[in-house]
C-alpha cells in the first residue's frame, strides 16, 4: 500500500501514466512463467479456470504480437 501511495504522489508528475500500463501488463506476461506451478498446486476445478484465462491470454498475445513473426 505504500508503494502505491508513492506512486500515486508521484502521479501529479504523470510518472504514474507510464507506470501504470507496465503494471498492467506485467502480470499477464509473468503468467505463463507461473502456470505450471498452479496446475501442480490447485485443483481441478482451478486447473480449468486457468487453463480457460491462458488460453484468453494466448488469442490476446496472438492478435496482438502474431503479425511480428511473419
Amino acid at each position: 500500500n505504500v508503494v502505491i501511495k508513492n506512486l500515486l504522489k508521484k502521479g501529479k508528475d504523470g510518472e504514474f501514466l507510464i507506470f501504470l500500463p507496465f503494471l498492467l501488463f506485467f502480470p499477464l506476461f509473468l503468467f505463463p512463467f507461473f502456470f505450471p506451478f498452479f496446475l501442480f498446486l490447485e485443483h481441478e476445478t482451478i486447473h480449468l479456470q486457468c487453463w480457460h484465462t491462458i488460453e484468453h491470454a494466448k488469442t490476446i498475445l496472438t492478435f496482438l504480437f502474431g503479425g511480428c513473426r511473419e
